[in-house]
Parts: C-alpha cells; structure tokens; sequence
C-alpha cells in the first residue's frame, strides 16, 4: 500500500538482520506482521514513554472516552494505542531452518502442515505509522529504533531469529548501541568482522553455554543391534554408549550451574537432584541446597537424558507456571551480537516444581529465592567467564562442531553496557 506523505506520517526503512520463522511461510510477501508488532510497541511504549502509568497514557487509548471516567479495569487488558501501522509488502521466499536453536520441526516432513520455514528478505522495505496525535508522533520517532534493538519477531525471537532494524540510511538510525543506551537497557554485545548469518550461528554455542552446558561424547558407530537400514539400503549406523567417549568428545558446564555453585552459600542444580533421585543407577545424595536453577532462564516441559548410565525424560510441572520466557534475547545487527538482559518475572522464583519419570515417580524442587540470583552480575560474569576462562584444549583436527563454534565465536570479546537500576 502506498501512504501519500502527510503531517500525521511517520516512515521508517527497515532492514532484516536474520531469518523469521513464519506461520505463513509458505505465502510470498510473508514477513513482519503488523499485529504482533503493534501490541508490543503499546507496551513498549507505557513502559519507556509514560512509566506505566495508566493517568499518563489513557488519553491515547482506542476507546477512551474522558466522561466515562475509565479505570484500567475498564480496558480489561486491551489497551492499544490510537495509531496505525502499515507495512511494505515485499516478495519472499521460504528457506530451509538450518540454524540448531530451532526444534520446531523435529520429527514432522516437509510436507506437513506444521513444518515450518524461515523467511529472509535481503532489500530494505517501509513501514509507516499512521497517527493524529503529535504526543503519539513525537514517541514513535523518539523510541522505534529503541524498540528494534530489544525486540525480534515470530518463533524462537529470544534465540535471534526475526531480527529487524532501521536501515543505515534511514534518517533515524541509531547504532544499536546508542538506541540500547536510550533506555538504559542491561546487555553484553560482541562486535564481529562478519556479520548476520555467521554470527547467527554463535548463538548455537553462547545460548547453551550460558544455561544447558554441551555434552559431545562422540561415541563409536557400529551396526544397529537390528540389523535396521537407511533409506538407502545400507545397515544403520548407531552410537555405541560403551565403546566410551571418542577422541573429538567435548564437555564444557552449564555457566549457570558453576555460578549458583560458587555462590555464598552454594547451590545445587536440578540435573543433579535428578540423578539422586531418579533412574535406576541413583549418586549418593550430598548436603547441598538443590535448586531448579535453570527455570530461571526459561522453562520447557523436561530434560531428557541420553546417556549410557541414564536414559528416559523426566518432566516438571507447576500448576501456575506452564511456561516462562527466556529473559535473555539476542539481537544481531550486522556485526553486533548483542545480548540483552530483561527483568525476571518475580512470579518464578521461589516456586515449588514436580519432577516426574516415565514410572510416575515423583519428587519436589524449588526455584532459587529473588535474593539468591540477579541476572545482571550473572551475564556480567559470564562475559568475564566467555572472555578470559573458557578454553579449548585441543588441536585443530580433533575439534567437534562445537568446538569449532566456540573458537569461532570468541573470535571477539563481550563488552558490557553500564548497569542501570530500572
């Protein structure tokens, strides 16, 4: 649609950084939609623009009305802005997700209706704001650019897929640093020599380093005990758990877990309270606090071991908690991997989980107390932890794919923002 040039328009060029996972992947023109990003400007906009206070922006409301003397109430959680949003429709294409962050279309086709693909656009396009309101105006000039640098779109944004930001050559470009210091946001960024798809692929490692660690045991192939074949006819090849660890085998812990260790007191993690707990082949329980410090960045619905001494799923569960955002996203903008550092939500800590094998045996387990961990010293930490501890001790033709993805990715240090109190 075009937007004749008007008082009440406001025009960016925007540029996408990374591919967005799609519901409508299978559509040419299908990119950035309008109604998921407007619902997350309004709440960007309360927050950085008004403080939150609905006194402040219930006059810029769809729907307010001065002599009915609305209460928040009264919005029932439907507050949206009075502007509008059209956005340049460009032809894409839909791509292969080749990026191991994404689990989506585990174990479906091609063909299937839920499989999904990603989207990447490589020219500019516009996007337009429509508003009558100058306050309203004045903001979306004064903030977009700060609401792209914190902000990715579609599945998986947290991991950097969907990432958008003002064109260079847009009027009102920001570096991604400076529209992140605007708002005194909390965040770690890298700056590379390549940029968007090779960094992308940095988060394959950084994501898991920082909450889940990497298991590579590089176990010997043999023949499948049954004699099962691939679909070209040979035997299958499986990994044999008792063959022992291979010579391209890696470990590197979960910097979570060595963190809340190293905390006064210390604390334990869940992976240990489930294997005092849970599997036939049980480890001696210590008298250390166990505490499910992983839910802390971002909850799923198990963790599952594949290893020679355990196998199965244990699943957790909490009645009021189904599922919990990872706080963290990365952003990437041509050479930059930011990471940012959002509030944790106050509601997961301290909240009592049920762990659970395949057998419905059952056990119980807490989140960490809001006063036994601050997001903001941990990823503080983690950049001094990525930049001078982390090691690889290995010579070149015995690294794995993540060791060469580690190497990679430290190719550049982590620099930190300043610490705001917000």
């Amino acid at each position: 649609k075009q937007v004749k040039d008007s008082k009440h328009k406001v025009e960016f060029t925007l540029k996408q950084h990374t591919p967005i996972i799609h519901f409508q992947s299978d559509q040419s023109g299908a990119t950035l939609r309008a109604t998921e990003l407007k619902p997350k400007f309004d709440r960007f906009l309360k927050k950085y623009a008004f403080g939150n206070d609905f006194e402040r922006y219930k006059i810029f409301l769809i729907g307010y009305d001065e002599k009915k003397k609305q209460t928040k109430k009264d919005f029932d959680g439907k507050e949206a802005f009075n502007y509008k949003i059209l956005i340049e429709t460009i032809k894409s294409d839909a791509k292969e997700i080749t990026n191991k962050t994404y689990f989506g279309n585990m174990g479906k086709k091609p063909h299937e209706e839920e499989y999904r693909y990603a989207i990447k656009i490589d020219q500019s396009f516009k996007i337009h704001f429509l508003t009558f309101n100058t306050i309203i105006k004045e903001n979306i000039e004064k903030l977009f650019c700060s609401f792209l640098a914190v902000t990715n779109f579609g599945s998986r944004q947290n991991k950097g897929f969907g990432s958008y930001y003002l064109d260079k050559n847009d009027p009102n470009y920001k570096a991604p640093i400076d529209a992140l210091e605007q708002i005194k946001a909390n965040f770690i960024y890298a700056t590379y020599i390549n940029k968007d798809e090779k960094i992308f692929e940095h988060v394959e490692v950084i994501y898991p380093l920082i909450k889940t660690g990497i298991n590579y045991p590089d176990y010997k192939k043999i023949d499948h005990p049954r004699g099962e074949k691939d679909r070209n006819g040979k035997i299958k090849q499986v990994p044999d758990p008792t063959q022992g660890r291979g010579l391209k085998a890696s470990y590197y812990k979960s910097y979570l877990f060595t963190y809340m260790l190293n905390q006064n007191p210390s604390i334990g993690n869940e992976k240990k309270f489930i294997k005092e707990n849970f599997f036939n082949n049980k480890i001696k329980p210590d008298n250390m606090t166990k505490k499910y410090v992983r839910a802390l960045l971002g909850i799923g619905d198990g963790i599952e071991f594949k290893d020679h001494e355990r196998k199965g799923k244990i699943e957790y569960s909490n009645p009021q908690v189904e599922r919990f955002k990872s706080p963290l996203t990365f952003k990437i903008v041509d050479n930059y991997l930011i990471i940012v550092i959002n509030d944790i939500e106050k509601e997961i800590f301290d909240k009592s989980f049920t762990f659970k094998d395949k057998f419905d045996n059952k056990k119980s387990i807490s989140t960490p107390k809001e006063n036994e961990f601050n997001l903001v010293d941990f990823m503080y930490a983690f950049a001094d932890y990525f930049n001078n501890e982390l090691k690889i001790d290995k010579e070149k033709n015995r690294m794995n794919m993540f060791d060469e993805k580690i190497a990679s990715a430290k190719i550049a240090k982590f620099l930190k923002a300043s610490k705001w109190n917000i």
